[in-house]
């Protein structure tokens, strides 16, 4: 299990993390959401002793990270992608932390297959892309096979074909009983991914749930033939309407609502699905519902 209680990180006077307090149980994958400038990168440096709190404790199976002897066979960590060393290939890095760990060199090989680099793992890290370097990354971090992982964007800079191998990996992880928690930049990253969401801005948690519930939105993307028509027709039904993706509108109404108004003015749509927030969009409603 990992957990917080209280932990609170300050600045120059200035407070970052303001008492956060969870536990995460084995089996799972939690995302930690937040704009940019929330404190999820501290927050997670703490969680790994990396960065003393000014308050509060952070445990990993009941210890400090740093408590345990060999902290990498406890929790693997990802807070950057791995530099691109000259004159280091893929299996040399690999190699070089599974020696460090203790740990036998096959299990370098493994750990790359996991991630999907193992036809790759010869060439010089020089030629790797970020996306690349960010799964060797993860490789790394899971050489031990760790019961933890704690992952700072582990699917930024993927290449598309890179992104759903990662999530196979870190869903089998939790399928296995492993606990992640994972940071990321958009919702679409966690979708599929991520059992539970925890939505940090400010330096405090905001939110707790499921992401389809905490994305739960009143607006759809609507788009008909006679887009004019369906314009003048959601307006006149008072829903407020702004230009949306692919050629749809954004309506401020549920699918039920537009659908129900559409049939009535006997006007056909052509396509209509439930609109998703983004991040900023999360954060704005969270906050706002907080002040009322």
């Amino acid at each position: 299990m990992l957990s917080t209680w209280g932990l609170t990180k300050e600045y120059a006077g200035q407070t970052v993390i303001d008492g956060v307090s969870f536990e995460l149980v084995p089996g799972t994958v939690t995302a930690l959401l937040g704009p940019v400038g929330a404190g999820k990168s501290t927050l997670l440096r703490m969680i790994c002793g990396l960065t003393t709190p000014t308050e509060g404790t952070a445990q990993i199976g009941g210890r400090a990270f740093a408590e345990w002897p060999n902290p990498a066979q406890v929790a693997g960590v990802l807070l950057d992608a791995v530099p691109a060393h000259p004159g280091r290939t893929g299996l040399m890095e690999l190699t070089i932390a599974a020696w460090r760990s203790g740990l036998p060199r096959r299990r370098a090989v493994e750990a790359a297959e996991r991630v999907g680099l193992a036809d790759v793992l010869r060439e010089p890290m020089t030629e790797y892309s970020l996306g690349r370097r960010v799964r060797l990354g993860l490789a790394r971090a899971m050489l031990a096979n760790p019961p933890a992982l704690i992952l700072d964007n582990p699917l930024r800079g993927l290449e598309p074909d890179a992104i759903g191998a990662v999530r196979a990996v870190l869903r089998g992880h939790a399928q296995r009983g492993g606990t992640v928690l994972m940071t990321a930049g958009t919702l679409t990253e966690v979708d599929k991914t991520a059992d539970r969401v925890l939505v940090l801005d400010g330096g405090r948690i905001l939110a707790d749930g499921a992401l389809s519930y905490l994305t739960a939105s009143e607006r759809c993307l609507v788009r008909a033939a006679d887009m004019a028509k369906l314009g003048k027709v959601l307006l006149g039904a008072e829903i407020v309407v702004r230009p949306g993706v692919d050629g749809h509108l954004s309506a401020h109404a549920s699918v039920d609502r537009v659908s129900e108004v559409a049939y009535r003015a006997g006007l056909p749509l052509v396509g209509l699905r439930n609109e998703q927030m983004g991040i900023d969009d999360l954060v704005l409603r969270l906050t706002a519902g907080a002040r009322r």
